[in-house]
Formats: structure tokens, sequence, C-alpha cells
């Protein structure tokens, strides 16, 4: 299916269906990710997704191949490059300095360069979205009034073992406590000059965590997301699920070690802020969000780690083989391309292709599977009552590079004199390498 609409031929496509296998797997998994997987089995499978839908795996197919093939010589069946043939309408023929395509390559090429407008159009939407909130929050903002929140900072970050300058910073724009900056982070908290010291770990331990796991750049990677693949909803499923994820995580570390009466006071905390108005790009703050948290807060999870290690391998593995099933379209040089309906293009060795036998380098093959040399005099007309039997010609020319071309035309040959006369071409097969 894929190869007859020229989808496996289309990169962006098989990186969208590349990531989107792990997002249903992701889907699939999930009611038994929440019960015994631990929550960073639903992190990394998320930051798996993203990678599949960024980086375009099955462009390195070969490479891998070509590390694995000495050790494990039966991946040829999957990996390998036994025969791979690309029919004519996805192959680029350059012939005489002339680029010749046909119709469903250019098709395919106009479609990845709309998409490519259009991605680019969105997330420069998305950027503007960002910094203009960012504007906003940063707008008359101040070092913190109140002295303890450097010192509390100073304590998370000891016990967090992180390093590096983070100021806290103070603003009347700002709805709740946020982090601004990827590789310059700041936590900007609004005015709270009357909370206690707890809560003031809490949420600079809250904050901290989000920029210790790098969670705004795994952000804007979920944006780069969206916008490459806007015509893909689970896109869109992973940018919400990366948000509220990220801070389901957070809210795990948070309390981790604490007492009871610090969860309920962090899950306080976290409706308290919930209730103003919060920062609109990033979503995980709606009433829905917020009860999910709570409830993952209170959850008790039986943790299966080599089931959730095994789980997500066999993720991994389905979204590379669903990489690989892409085939890039072949370009063809020569001189001698023009004009044909199919060019099969076969890149492998000797070693790694069985060959057609070619009894000869040029010859006729009748209906019946009969083969005859054909010499050069007999191109020629002979003076005799012809009795012709239909079949095709075989030429194999062998090129001063190693390569070959396997060129095969309807004919009819004089069962009497051997005349040949030439049809149509039906095909041409070069290798890169010849193998005969």
């Amino acid at each position: 299916m894929l190869e007859k609409f020229g989808l496996s031929h289309n990169l962006l496509f098989m990186m969208s269906l590349s990531g989107s296998t792990v997002v249903i797997a992701y889907i699939i998994c999930h009611p038994l990710a929440k019960r015994y997987f631990p929550l960073w089995w639903r992190d990394w499978v998320l930051k798996m997704a993203v990678f599949a839908y960024l980086f375009p795996i099955g462009d390195y197919r070969f490479n891998v191949y070509g590390l694995l093939e000495p050790t494990f010589p039966w991946l040829e069946k999957y990996l390998g490059r036994s025969p791979s043939v690309v029919s004519g309408p996805f192959t680029l023929i350059i012939s005489d300095g002339r680029f010749l395509t046909k119709w469903p390559l250019k098709i395919l090429w106009g479609c990845m360069a709309f998409s490519a407008i259009v991605a680019l159009f969105l997330l420069g939407r998305q950027i503007l979205q960002y910094n203009k909130a960012a504007k906003k929050c940063l707008r008359n903002v101040d070092r913190v009034r109140d002295e303890s929140w450097n010192t509390t900072l100073a304590q998370c970050k000891t016990q967090l073992k992180m390093r590096g300058k983070i100021n806290v910073l103070e603003s009347k724009q700002c709805p709740g406590p946020m982090t601004l900056g990827v590789f310059r982070p700041m936590i900007i908290i609004p005015p709270m000059d009357q909370l206690e010291g707890s809560k003031q770990q809490l949420v600079l331990r809250h904050e901290l965590f989000h920029i210790k796991h790098r969670d705004l750049l795994l952000k804007f990677f979920g944006l780069a997301v969206m916008a490459l693949h806007w015509y893909n909803p689970l896109a869109y499923f992973l940018y919400h699920e990366i948000c509220v994820t990220s801070e389901l995580v957070c809210d795990k570390n948070v309390i981790k070690g604490f007492p009871d009466e610090t969860r309920q006071e962090y899950s306080n905390l976290i409706i308290d802020f919930a209730r103003k108005e919060t920062f609109g790009l990033f979503p995980g703050f709606s009433q829905k969000n917020i009860r999910r948290r709570i409830l993952e807060m209170k959850s008790k999870v039986k943790t299966k780690v080599l089931l959730s290690a095994i789980t997500m391998a066999m993720i991994g593995a389905a979204s590379v083989v669903t990489a690989f099933a892409y085939t890039p379209p072949m370009v063809v040089s020569g001189t001698d391309y023009s004009g044909m309906e199919t060019i099969t293009f076969i890149p492998v060795s000797p070693e790694e292709l069985l060959a057609e036998t070619l009894p000869y380098d040029y010859f006729f093959t009748d209906q019946d599977g009969n083969t005859y040399p054909i010499e050069m005099e007999s191109r020629i007309q002979r003076g005799c009552v012809h009795e012709d039997v239909s079949g095709t010609t075989t030429e194999h020319t062998k090129n001063s590079d190693g390569s070959c071309l396997v060129e095969y035309v309807e004919a009819m040959r004089c069962v009497k004199c051997g005349r040949v006369q030439y049809g149509s071409t039906i095909n041409k097969v070069r290798y890169a390498k010849c193998p005969h």
C-alpha cells in the first residue's frame, strides 16, 4: 500500500508514521503503565516519540546495516540492500545534464515543500506567542523582596546537586511560579510575602526539577513536532501529554521522601495556583489535569522494572522497523535514460545478490524460454522468407566504473536466418557493481 501510493518514498510521512507508532503504543500501554510502570517509563517513551518524529531514522538504514552486518549477518533479510528495486515514477534520472522526473515524484516533492512552509509558519507563530507571554511576565520584574527565597533556593540546589546560577525574580504580571529560559533559566514568582518556608521549598523544588530535567527544552521540541506534523492529530496529543507528564514527574520528585502531610500541603498549593490565571502557552493547568496530578500523587504503583524495560525496547524496535520502511527516491545518472518508462536500480554487490544468470552479453529469448545469441551480423536483414517468433532481447553492457546496465526490449526473431526486429523497451536495470 505504501509503495503503491509512493508514501514509502516520502521521508516526512515515514517519520510521522514512525513517531505515531510510538504514540499509539503509548496509548495502548497507558492503563498498564499507570498500575505497574514507573513515571520515568512514560517520560522516556514520549521522548522516544519526539525523536522518531523529528529525526530521519529511515535515512540511516544502510548505515545501521553496515555496522551490524559483520556481527549479525541474518539482519540482511530485514535491513539489507537485497534487492531493493525502485519503480520508475519515483526515480530521478539525470541524463545529459537534465533532470528527468515523472509527475508522482514532482507531486511528492510539492507536498513536502508545502508541509515545510506550513511547519515554518506554525512554529514561528508559537515562538511569537511564547515571547509575548514571557515578556508580559518579565515586565517590571525585580529581585525578590523576601531574602528567605534566596536562602531556600541555595538549600534546594544543594539537595538536588545542581550547579550554575539560577535567580529567583518577582513579577506582579506572573500569575504563578514558572521557569523561563532554557540555557540561562530563571524562576519567576508572583508576590508571595506570606508564604512560609516549607511552601517556599516545595515551590522551588518543583521549578528546579523542571530545570534539571530540561523540561522547557522538551516542550519546545514538542512544539516542533506539532508544527512539522501539523496534519497528524497524534502530534497534538503528544505535545499535550509531554506538558502534563513533565508536571507529573516533577510532582513525584518533589514529594518523594516526605510524609503524607507534606503531600497534602503540596496538593493544596497546586490547587491554589490553579485558581489563578495561568501562563497560556503550555497546557497542564486545566481542572482536568490538576485532578489528574493530584490522583497520580496519591496512587500506589507496583513497579515492575523488567516488564517496563522490555515494553520500552519493543516499542523502540517497532518504531525503528517502521522508519526503515522508507525508500528514498532513486537517483540514476547516465546519458541513455531519457524517454524510459521504467528504470530499476539495484544498489547491491555480487555477494549480496543472486543476480540473473546471463548466458551471453546479447541474446534473444523466445516465449518458450529458449535463448539464442545475437551476433552483430544478425542485426542485418538477409534475403529470406522470414518466419518470426515473439520474445525479448537482453543486452548486457559493462561500464568503466564497474557498474553495468541490462536492457530488456520486446523483439521478433526469424527462426530461419536469425534476423531480429526490435520493439519498445521493457526495462533497464542498472547495477552499482556488475554481478554478472
